[in-house]
Order: structure tokens, then C-alpha cells, then sequence
């Protein structure tokens, strides 16, 4: 009912064609299963599957909105303020009439940069744990995000986000209009959250896409684009998209990215747009960045002194290189998954050698 046509066949071959295939590339079960149920489209054994789907993402995404509501109190209650991401913003707005189509792995939350050590601490109250770090802090330093999980009969996500793009180059950039811009929508349950606003939706889900993911075919995502730009239709502001994508070096993500919804998708995005777009020049910096990122094949040194290259002094650059190097003996027990102290400089060795043996080989095959 809500995907063109040509969307539909394509995923209706790719599931005909492999169910777990369909599922690997991001079609949504319970998407196809509202879509085509009672149609007698599919095989029965197929339809069952997707009813399935589609009777557990319910469940599941019920357990995790109201663990999103509950990590949302308890950091506004402390004078906390974040923004909900993702799936979540998805499912309580494009995918409002029925929130069961939108397949979430996780919560998704962005807090405050200045914010971040405290939002940590707040969610482990909730029963959240996060894994070893390299070194106490870390995380907090060089990454963009912390995955928290909380057991129970089955495990749930929850990714606090305090940058939206995991590259230390992104990360040193303002994100005050994301903040300033951001909305408020009420759920089904009828509480407030904040989400980004469409304009902002666009930018980072393109920016996350080709930046982080190496714009992977997977069409969930590009479906969720769809739906927020059809969603807002005439309101959504494209002359401040181009303004900001400029502004945020991120003028090659979204064009890679809008060239591949109007062609492919048919999504309503207008022709001034695409023409504008294709004429504007990326600054140097925002090539070297997005070749970077984009490469099909980044083994970890180049990854590891990528990162360093775009930091913004040597003494946050010889910080990254020693914790990377020498993480914490509790971050080599569970990550090599011994226990015994008499085998840690063996270990720390092991993981020097494998550094330099992956970095000389990057800088020889480099041209």
C-alpha cells in the first residue's frame, strides 16, 4: 500500500528468491507481511514466516519503546535532555498507524556531548551494562557512541549516541543546529520525545548510510528515507538541506545517497534539488574524508591512522595510539578471553605485532 511499485517487485523477487537473503539485505518482515497479507502472493510457508516476523517485532518493539520511555525519564530527571534516533523516532512517526512494521535492533539516543559520563552512569541504575573499555574513559574521548545492553530473558540495546558520526573529522564539528532544530512529537502511549527534525532526518540517515555503513544496500534504510520525505512532503526545507550539507561536509553523502531515492525509489524529491545538488563542489577536505570512508577495503591500521590524521593535536593523537596499543588489562582478559596475568605481555605483544604487521602492509600497498 505504501511502496511504489517498483520497490515492491524488487522486494518481492529478493524474498521469493532467499527469505533469510530478503532479511540479511533489510527488507522488513512485518512491512511485506501488512503489504501482502490475504493477497496470495507468497507461498503459505512464507506467509507464515512473515506473520511471525511480524508478531514478534511487535512484542519486541513494545518491550523496547517502553525501555526507551524509562531511559528518557530517568535522564530528564536528573536535568538530562536527548534525542530520540533511528528506529524508535520511526516507528512513534513515520510508522505511527502501526509501529509493528519498523524492525528495531536497538534504542537509539543522542545526549549532550558534555553530558555523555554522566548519561553512562545514569542508564547502569537502569540495569544497563557496557563492555571493557581499552582504557577507563576512552570511549567517552574517541567514539561517538556506547552500546549498553540489559539481560533478561532476551538482551536489549540501547546505543547513546553523543555525536552522529563516528569519524573523529565529524565528531569536531558543531552539532548545534541539530540540537536547536529538534522537534517534539508524542507517542502512542501520549508521552512527548524530541526527534530530529525532517530536514535534520534527512542529513544524518544520509550522512550514517554512506559514512558509516559504506552505503550498503540495505533497503529498510532507504525505505525509512522514503517515508520522511513523503511524510513531510511541501514542509520539508530543502534549500536549508543544501545549506547544511554544505556547512556539515556532507554534500557527497547526500547526493549519492537522494540520486539513488529519486531514480530508483521514485521519491518525491524536487528536480532543482538533485540539479543543484549534482552542481555543487565538495571542499577538498570533504573528499579526502568521504574517499576514505567509502573505500571498499579498510583493514584496522588504515582505519587506525585515518583516525589519527584527522585529530586535532598530537597529544590527543599519542593518547588514541596508547590506549589502542596498550588497552587495560581488563579490556585484553575479555577481549582475548583469558585470565591468567602471566599471559598478558604475550598478549600485548601479539596485538603490537598484528598493529605493525597490518600498517606496514597498508603503507606499502598505499599509493
Amino acid at each position: 500500500r505504501s511502496m511504489d511499485e517498483y520497490t515492491f517487485t524488487h522486494s518481492l523477487n529478493v524474498c521469493m528468491l532467499n527469505l533469510a537473503q530478503a532479511t540479511a539485505l533489510g527488507i522488513s518482515g512485518p512491512l511485506l507481511h501488512d503489504i501482502t497479507k490475504e493477497q496470495n502472493i507468497f507461498p503459505a510457508f512464507v506467509e507464515r514466516e512473515l506473520e511471525t516476523s511480524y508478531i514478534a517485532n511487535a512484542r519486541r518493539n513494545l518491550v523496547l519503546l517502553h525501555e526507551l520511555q524509562r531511559a528518557l525519564n530517568h535522564l530528564d530527571a536528573a536535568g538530562i535532555s536527548a534525542i530520540v534516533l533511528k528506529g524508535a523516532a520511526l516507528a512513534e512517526t513515520v510508522y505511527r498507524d502501526n509501529f509493528a512494521l519498523r524492525p528495531m535492533g536497538d534504542i537509539d539516543i543522542l545526549v549532550p556531548a558534555g553530558e555523555a559520563e554522566r548519561s553512562r552512569q545514569l542508564l547502569t541504575e537502569l540495569g544497563y551494562k557496557y563492555e571493557a573499555e581499552a582504557r577507563p574513559g576512552a570511549n567517552i574521548i574517541f567514539e561517538n557512541e556506547v552500546a549498553l545492553v540489559k539481560k533478561s530473558s532476551e538482551p536489549y540495546y540501547l546505543e547513546m549516541h553523543w555525536s552522529l558520526f563516528n569519524s573523529p573529522f565529524y565528531q569536531q564539528l558543531p552539532a548545534d543546529w541539530y540540537w536547536r532544530s529538534a522537534v517534539q512529537t508524542r507517542t502512542n502511549s501520549g508521552a512527548t520525545i524530541d526527534i530530529l527534525s525532517p530536514e535534520a532526518q534527512v542529513l544524518y540517515y544520509a550522512g550514517h548510510m554512506v559514512l558509516h555503513h559504506g552505503g550498503e544496500l540495505h533497503l529498510l534504510w532507504f525505505y525509512d528515507m522514503v517515508q520522511v520525505i513523503r511524510e513531510y512532503g511541501d514542509d520539508m526545507d530543502w534549500q536549508l538541506i543544501l545549506e547544511r550539507a554544505r556547512e556539515s561536509y556532507l554534500i557527497l553523502p547526500l547526493r549519492q545517497t537522494l540520486n539513488i531515492l529519486s531514480s530508483d525509489w521514485r521519491a518525491p524529491i524536487p528536480e532543482w534539488v538533485l540539479s543543484w545538488l549534482q552542481e555543487m563542489t565538495p571542499s577538498a577536505e570533504e573528499t579526502v574524508v568521504f574517499d576514505a570512508l567509502t573505500a571498499s577495503k579498510r583493514p584496522v591500521a588504515q582505519r587506525f591512522l585515518w583516525d589519527i590524521r584527522t585529530m586535532p593535536g598530537w597529544r590527543q593523537r599519542m593518547h588514541y595510539a596508547w590506549i589502542n596499543l596498550f588497552p587495560a588489562p581488563a579490556y585484553m582478559y575479555q577481549r582475548h578471553g583469558f585470565s591468567s596475568p602471566l599471559y598478558l605481555p604475550f598478549f600485548y605483544a601479539y596485538r603490537l605485532y598484528l598493529g605493525l604487521r597490518s600498517g606496514l602492509a597498508y603503507l606499502l600497498r598505499k599509493p
